[in-house]
């Protein structure tokens, strides 16, 4: 990268409003420890320039680099990089900048295909804690990778598969167990980099209104389980980019925008009756084996074109069936409250649609470029609110919840 680059990044950066967090280079090394010469050079031409960068990395996927450079870092060494990294990040007067690390991946393996993960006979896991013990207090969370499947061989039905969902529960558990056990003292988790599939996303899927079913579970279980950052694999390129080649928003990004405006950081714990079409008879849980729902206080600061009160309660729903329209029907205090709909499906025939639509119009960009105003569409009181097969939506209760005051 050259001092151009360099500036055009942060110039960039500052120009969108965006916070910056770089990953520098591991693979520099005096034999066995991290060289800190060019990461030095570097600080020392920000300090000039006045850059503020928010969060600082070394290196990625350090349990899997030696299958993509023939190199091996050891755990413990890696731990202490990051000590002296930190302290060459306080030198030169980024004291307020975060550290985070170690970014593994594959925290959980497949021990049937995915034995060549193991570095020196250490499991990812083993990796994490070893790292965990010898990195002291240098960094501020803890970061980690987790993909769902491999995109050269996912197909559509993977995208809507219950089981995969629920294994992203299980890595979080064992993952953060391990946090607990050596970091009590900062159990600050974060998803690192993250997506359904990994090599690139899946072609047409990753990239079409499919690729939303596992993103929008995985934002609701991380945030129910203590997990408050994500990282999005990514912002541009490959098949899993939220926007595309063309520079237009894909279907993926038009759920993380509306999710964005409508989802707040504060998780609730909401009991929804649903009720299919196959059958008369109610099915009282909170996440059925096709039916996921998640509930978090409203984000008050809307851009959608509406504003929403405190207390208003946000309802996400995930319908994995691929026949059945669901009705849901709310109850307890969310009884015969105002409800405002973000239906969300695809503008086609499929979910291999490229384009979607909110609320049976079709999102685009307006003539300018500029994303346009979403309303939510008011429901009437005292009916159930219906979704088709093979979609997901946010429903917004005006709710007066006391947890949302």
């Amino acid at each position: 990268m050259s001092v151009s680059d360099w500036d055009n990044i942060n110039t960039f950066a500052a120009d969108v409003g965006w916070d910056m967090l770089f990953d520098l280079n591991m693979l520099l090394r005096n034999r066995t420890s991290w060289d800190p010469t060019n990461a030095r050079a570097l600080l020392k031409y920000n300090t000039k320039k006045g850059y503020r960068i928010a969060g600082w990395e070394l290196g990625n996927e350090p349990n899997h680099i030696r299958h993509h450079s023939n190199v091996t870092i050891h755990s413990y060494q890696l731990g202490k990089d990051f000590v002296t990294l930190r302290k060459l990040l306080d030198q030169y007067g980024y004291q307020d900048s975060f550290l985070i690390g170690p970014d593994i991946t594959k925290p959980v393996l497949n021990k049937a295909l995915d034995v060549e993960d193991d570095i020196m006979g250490q499991s990812p896991l083993e990796f994490l804690r070893s790292f965990l013990k010898f990195c002291g207090n240098s960094t501020y969370a803890t970061t980690w990778h987790s993909y769902s499947l491999d995109g050269r061989v996912a197909t559509a039905d993977n995208f809507t598969d219950p089981g995969l969902m629920n294994d992203l529960k299980k890595e979080i558990k064992q993952v953060h167990d391990v946090i607990r056990r050596y970091r009590p003292f900062l159990p600050k988790s974060w998803l690192g980099e993250t997506a359904g599939a990994y090599g690139g996303g899946a072609p047409g899927l990753s990239n079409a209104y499919a690729g939303g079913f596992l993103w929008l579970d995985k934002l609701g279980v991380s945030a129910a389980s203590g997990i408050d950052l994500i990282f999005r694999q990514t912002f541009y390129g490959g098949r899993y980019g939220l926007i595309g080649k063309d520079l237009k928003p894909t279907p993926v990004y038009w759920l993380s925008f509306v999710y964005k405006q409508l989802v707040g950081p504060i998780v609730l714990n909401v009991n929804v009756s649903i009720t299919t079409d196959a059958s008369s008879s109610d099915v009282t849980d909170r996440t059925p084996t096709h039916i996921r729902a998640y509930a978090h206080c409203t984000y008050n600061l809307t851009r959608l074109g509406s504003s929403y009160s405190n207390g208003s309660v946000t309802l996400f729903v995930l319908n994995l069936q691929k026949s059945n329209h669901i009705n849901l029907t709310l109850g307890g205090d969310l009884r015969d409250k105002s409800v405002d709909q973000y239906l969300l499906a695809p503008h086609g025939e499929n979910i291999t649609s490229t384009t979607v639509n909110l609320n049976g119009r079709k999102l685009k960009l307006t003539g300018r470029d500029t994303i346009p105003f979403l309303h939510g569409q008011p429901l009437a009181k005292d009916t159930p609110i219906s979704m088709p097969p093979l979609t997901y939506g946010f429903y917004v209760i005006d709710a007066n919840a006391t947890a949302c005051q």
